[in-house]
């Protein structure tokens, strides 16, 4: 018996080592994790984002907690959140995977296209079919005018997501605009018999059939797509324009100049409407009016041409102050006042003992105070991009 006693005692004193020692081996932060984790599979984001954090705070190497973090951050649109949390969970985890395309999508919204594009592009030396990385790439190239590369990867985003409109548009969009007219008006087609609402697809499947002008089927069917698209936008500043050429290309200017005059007065800086505008009074014999609209496609010409070489110049030099001043009272005559405020600022910050640029920029911001303040509107590329495309 004592034999047994002694051999008890030992079972007893291994069993209760061996407990502490599993005790010890648990992570804390892993422990935190889990529970994290229960609260967001529960809907509990807010709870689940100070268990995530607790975690965080047990351990900071602990990387998951950071991607669960920068997941609740896209999912209730806290885009510096979200940003902040994808760029530790990186640090943490930098091969792991769809990670670099969620931090591009991050970016994208904060309207940082650079490294959007670099972190997308990283994303597919990993994993070349990943919807979100090629979406996000197309987006970009195609806002470079790069429509071949932006096709290879809006074409593979396409197939990832056949059900999403968002994706199917933009990809239609794109192919529409690279003149590959045959396969965007099979993409646009299904669109517009299920978004009977929203005008985008009847304009892009309109501006197909506008290209193929000399076909009178097309013709008949351009005209009526855009019609839709107006009558669901009365100030769908493309689709008048589009519909006013279609009909100077018709012959039929008086019905054009309506919608011309639409375009030019809505899109102050778009050449192509004053130009089309010239046409349909020519046809009509107007010339003054003629002459007039001539004289706005030629302004306006000549400030797209100017910009693009300060464009070119500001890449080059982009800390010039007397760069910045230009560009800014160009956008300031152009009618974009942020981006004007945003140049102007950087020439002042580069030269502020310039009286000339601290006399356009006090004048810019004591003109147009609501402008300047209003709530930024969301980007336009980042808005391209569904919700559902970003869930990992």
């Amino acid at each position: 018996m004592p034999f047994h006693r002694r051999s008890f005692g030992f079972l007893m004193l291994a069993g209760a080592t061996a407990f502490l020692a599993s005790c010890r081996t648990v992570n804390p932060a892993a422990e935190a994790f889990a529970r994290g984790e229960k609260l967001q599979a529960a809907g509990l984001l807010a709870d689940a984002q100070i268990v995530y954090t607790e975690a965080i705070h047990r351990d900071p190497q602990f990387a998951p907690a950071y991607r669960s973090l920068a997941e609740i951050a896209t999912r209730v649109g806290d885009t510096s959140a979200a940003l902040s949390n994808w760029e530790e969970y990186l640090k943490r985890a930098p091969s792991a995977k769809h990670g670099w395309c969620h931090l591009a999508e991050a970016e994208i919204k904060a309207t940082m296209e650079v490294p959007a594009l670099e972190h997308a592009e990283r994303e597919l030396k990993r994993d070349p079919d990943c919807p979100l990385a090629n979406l996000i790439a197309g987006l970009l190239y195609a806002k470079k005018s790069n429509p071949g590369q932006a096709l290879s990867h809006l074409e593979a985003a396409a197939r990832a997501f056949p059900n999403q409109p968002k994706v199917q548009l933009t990809y239609g969009r794109v192919l529409a605009k690279a003149q590959q007219y045959d396969t965007a008006e099979t993409v646009l087609t299904p669109l517009v018999n299920k978004e009977k609402s929203h005008p985008e697809p009847f304009y892009w499947l309109g501006y197909v059939h506008a290209r193929r002008a000399n076909d009178a089927q097309s013709a008949t069917k351009a005209e009526s797509l855009l019609h839709r698209a107006l009558a669901l936008n009365p100030h769908y500043t493309a689709a008048a324009f589009e519909l006013g050429r279609l009909f100077v290309v018709q012959h039929r200017a008086t019905d054009a100049i309506p919608l011309l005059k639409q375009a030019v007065q809505e899109d102050r800086n778009d050449p192509a409407s004053a130009y089309s505008l010239a046409q349909a009074y020519t046809a009509l014999g107007k010339s003054t009016e003629a002459a007039e609209a001539l004289a706005t496609f030629k302004k306006r010409s000549d400030i797209a041409t100017k910009r693009k070489e300060l464009l070119r110049q500001l890449a080059v030099a982009p800390r010039d102050a007397e760069l910045n001043h230009a560009f800014g009272l160009l956008e300031r005559e152009r009618g974009d006042l942020r981006s004007a405020s945003q140049f102007l600022e950087a020439a002042h910050s580069l030269a502020p003992q310039s009286e000339a640029i601290t006399r356009d920029l006090e004048s810019l911001r004591q003109q147009h105070p609501e402008q300047l303040d209003s709530p930024v509107p969301s980007p336009s590329t980042a808005s391209e991009i569904p919700t559902e495309t970003t869930k990992p």
